[in-house]
């Protein structure tokens, strides 16, 4: 049971829940809560290979640069 706020991408168990570890290094996460991809439609994740983190972030940092998606 989550009775609280948990740190983005971290992953909990338990009763109470608590962090058994984090998704992605802490510099994976600043670029992704930088990027703010979930502000954009799906579409910002077409044709991405979200089994590779650090291409995901390229490209998703090339689409928004590029001016593909707003907000």
């Amino acid at each position: 049971m989550v009775t609280k706020d948990i740190p983005p991408y971290a992953i909990v168990g338990g009763n109470p829940a608590q962090i058994i570890k984090f998704r992605y290094d802490e510099a994976i996460i600043d670029q992704l809560l930088n990027l703010q991809w979930w502000k954009y439609g799906p579409e910002i994740l077409n044709d991405v290979n979200l089994l590779d983190i650090n291409e995901c972030i390229e490209v998703i940092k090339t689409r928004k640069e590029r001016g593909l998606f707003y907000v």
